[in-house]
C-alpha cells in the first residue's frame, strides 16, 4: 500500500481523517485489528480492563468523528 507520506503526517496530525476503507487497509498492513489504530501508542492493551479500554477507544472515536463534522461544516 503506498501513500502519500504528506496524508499519513495530515492523518497523525489531526488535519485529516481517514476512510473506512483506507483504515482496513492500513491495519491489515500492519496486520493488526483496525480498532488498535485508535489506541494511544503507550496503552498497555492487556494490563486494561475491558471497560476502560472500551472507554478510551470511544472517546477517541468520538473525537475523530466530531473533528470531521466540524471540518464538513466549515465547506
Amino acid at each position: 500500500m503506498q501513500t502519500d507520506p504528506v496524508y499519513i503526517s495530515y492523518i497523525e496530525n489531526g488535519k485529516r481523517f481517514p476512510s473506512v476503507e483506507y483504515i482496513e487497509k492500513m491495519a491489515n498492513v500492519l496486520n493488526i485489528e483496525s480498532y488498535k489504530l485508535f489506541l494511544p501508542a503507550d496503552l498497555e492493551i492487556n494490563s486494561l480492563a475491558n471497560d476502560v479500554l472500551y472507554n478510551k477507544i470511544k472517546e477517541s472515536v468520538t473525537k475523530a468523528i466530531d473533528y470531521v463534522f466540524e471540518q464538513h461544516q466549515n465547506y
